[in-house]
């Protein structure tokens, strides 16, 4: 709404100076008002798919059901439900009191610490590894996760690019239609 009010202190002042002629004055301030409008309306939208997309993209599954490549979005390790548990749980700490520790293995998982809780989540979109799904395995085993885990799905690359572009063609080809409007009164 401020905006609005500077475009229009800005389109009088450039009328006063004869830089605009008075008599369009008025297309550029509906212009300029027809622009905000849209802008705001698309910022909206796009607002509401990305909570879409957020929401849209996770889902809950069984543990026994995780794959290799899966991307584990949050997954709580409750420091309640087992007392033999360290104070400051580490990858380090849960491979060596599961025995699961080899140099040779890559785990792609990394925890982060909320709270009384502590969150394993994914590093990379690479997603979990053979080494990752035993030890989330253990961790069930040992009553420290739930039975179902968060993971986020993967959104195709491609229709993300093509609505891209089919997004930027229509406001392009709204702008110049809007302009050749403009120039049709002036």
């Amino acid at each position: 709404d401020n905006i609005l009010f500077y475009l229009c202190i800005f389109s009088f002042l450039l009328s006063k100076f004869g830089i605009i002629k008075s008599d369009n004055l008025f297309y550029v301030v509906l212009f300029g008002v027809f622009f905000s409008l849209l802008s705001k309306f698309t910022s909206k939208i796009l607002l509401k798919f990305k909570k879409i997309v957020k929401y849209g993209s996770k889902k809950q599954i069984k543990i026994e059901y995780l794959k290799e490549g899966m991307i584990v979005d949050k997954l709580v390790i409750n420091s309640f439900n087992s007392n033999n548990i360290a104070s400051d749980v580490n990858l380090e700490y849960l491979l060596t009191k599961f025995n699961l520790k080899n140099e040779k293995n890559f785990y792609n998982i990394s925890f982060k610490k909320n709270k009384n809780n502590y969150i394993l989540t994914s590093k990379t979109a690479a997603g979990l590894s053979k080494q990752d799904l035993l030890l989330i395995k253990k961790l069930f085993n040992n009553n420290m996760i739930s039975k179902t885990v968060s993971i986020k799905l993967g959104l195709p690359f491609a229709p993300s690019i093509f609505i891209g572009l089919i997004f930027s063609i229509f406001i392009g080809d709204l702008s110049s239609i809007l302009f050749k409007i403009i120039n049709l009164f002036a």
